[in-house]
């Protein structure tokens, strides 16, 4: 009963609000939830690891990279107009070995810079402490 308390609990959160993950684990009789959670909208800012974060929640195959299909259901989860469009274009601009998959620190960075200059995301270097 504790449990359903505690995962109701986590139902209560603004819908605006996506959860990347949650993972459930059981230690001495007492649940300890972690949430990943992250709130993207083009016009909002976010970091770089956010963004990434954000962008692991469509790699369907998982296999860590980005491919256009996966981009372009990224695109549309943000309601961005012609999203099939803006993948390809993006695709385009970051896939410098032409392999079809963003799938290296550079093409990410062109990436990042595409959604930055062509979709207007603010994405902001991560914060070093």
């Amino acid at each position: 009963e504790e449990k359903q308390t505690k995962l109701a609990h986590l139902a209560t959160f603004p819908f605006s609000i996506f959860f990347e993950e949650i993972f459930i684990c059981l230690e001495k009789n007492s649940l300890m939830a972690i949430i990943s959670c992250l709130q993207v909208q083009p016009d909002k800012e976010m970091t770089v690891d956010e963004f990434k974060a954000w962008l692991r929640r469509f790699d369907s195959d998982h296999n860590g990279q980005i491919s256009r299909e996966e981009l372009k259901e990224a695109l549309h989860s943000l309601r961005v107009w012609f999203g099939w469009w803006r993948a390809r274009q993006g695709m385009k601009q970051a896939d410098c070995n032409k392999s079809g998959q963003i799938d290296n620190p550079k093409e990410f960075e062109k990436l990042v810079t595409y959604a930055q200059q062509r979709l207007g995301m603010k994405i902001l270097e991560n914060n070093c402490w």
